[in-house]
């Protein structure tokens, strides 16, 4: 009997293995179109962990979009893909449909040369972590919009455009926009309730409408001063925002740009000028709570300005380096750079720093 039990339990050993093995694949794709013959259909749904080399296309993206929960028709599936790297990957033109809008508007037929296509990953909801190939130059609207579960994903250097493709990545916790965007459009970022912490370049001049709409964790904006709009609701109901710092550069904040963010107790503004302010720019914001902090010389053009006025605490911006007479638990939480990055030390020129009781300060450092 003992015998027989040792003989199933070796037989099985290999069975078990092969089970586990289908959790996580690797698959070098020698011809664009062919990932469907690497992976066996029956396994598909099981598989956790995919790692794609080679060229693929839209046929290969309808593959991996059904084993990321959502199929090519657009409704859910079992598939349990939660890690893919395409970081060995490349995306070219051509294949089948990858995604057909279950109601009927649209359907995506193919990718393109280095390019996440619209809705290429749109509510594959089994997505939790991304690596995306170095190489890549745009990421269409709505490439990853409605991955609720997507915690991580990586946007490569090479990309200078990306449209609205991060909408309602309600998991999502931190992003880094690359150097070379210029705009960050309407709505890209827009539900996405985990972001805490955004960095956004210095290449970026217009932030589009609605863009971090509803980022319920996100607690600190720096603009950089190259920035001269802000679109409407840009940072509505940013429910547990507290500083925010506006660039030099800003010329226009539009209606309801920082509407029902009822946590802000510090604003900066960098620009002597005061900028243009839409309706409701600061809605709901308690103007005797918050103290906006200006250039020395503009304290009276902010006193007048419209949307700027209401606040009752307007002081000037410190330019003589740091306060000594702060109080004695009071201290510096972040350093930033005029042009918004955020400095880990001291750096030669203008740092703008941010202390524990919610004040900022513009200090020299020589």
């Amino acid at each position: 009997m003992r015998n027989i039990l040792l003989m199933m339990a070796t037989t099985m050993l290999p069975m078990c293995a092969m089970a586990q093995a289908e959790h996580s694949l690797t698959v070098n794709v020698e011809e664009p179109g062919t990932l469907a013959s690497y992976i066996a259909e029956d396994a598909r749904m099981n598989i956790t962990a995919l790692t794609v080399k080679g060229s693929i296309n839209g046929t290969d993206l309808g593959i991996i979009r059904t084993m990321a929960g959502n199929g090519i028709d657009g409704y859910a599936t079992d598939g349990k893909l939660e890690t893919l790297d395409l970081s060995g990957a490349r995306l070219v033109r051509g294949g089948d449909v990858y995604y057909n809008d279950p109601q009927g508007y649209d359907a995506y037929s193919q990718t393109f040369n280095d390019a996440i296509c619209s809705n290429s990953f749109w509510e594959c909801k089994s997505l939790v972590k991304v690596i995306l190939p170095e190489g890549i130059t745009r990421i269409s609207d709505d490439a990853f919009s409605v991955c609720t579960n997507l915690k991580s994903i990586n946007i490569p250097s090479t990309v200078t455009k990306f449209g609205s493709a991060f909408y309602h990545c309600s998991s999502l916790e931190s992003i880094t926009i690359p150097e070379g965007i210029k705009k960050i459009d309407d709505l890209t970022f827009s539900t996405c309730r985990s972001l805490q912490a955004i960095t956004i370049p210095e290449s970026v001049t217009e932030i589009g409408a609605a863009v971090f709409r509803d980022c319920d964790a996100l607690t600190e904006v720096v603009i950089p001063n190259a920035v001269s709009s802000i679109g409407n609701y840009a940072f509505q109901w940013c429910d547990n925002l507290t500083n925010v710092t506006l660039g030099e550069g800003l010329t226009s904040l539009a209606d309801g740009v920082f509407y029902g963010c009822t946590k802000v107790t510090s604003i900066t503004a960098l620009n002597p000028t005061p900028s243009y302010c839409g309706t409701d720019a600061f809605g709901q914001i308690d103007k005797e709570a918050c103290t906006l902090y200006v250039p020395a010389e503009s304290v009276e053009a902010y006193s007048n300005a419209n949307g700027y006025k209401d606040f009752m605490h307007i002081l000037p911006i410190s330019m003589s380096g740091i306060d000594s007479n702060l109080a004695g638990d009071t201290h510096e939480v972040a350093r930033y750079s005029v042009d918004g990055r955020q400095l880990s030390q001291p750096t030669q020129g203008i740092n703008i720093v941010r202390y524990s009781d919610g004040t900022t300060a513009k200090v020299m450092v020589k």
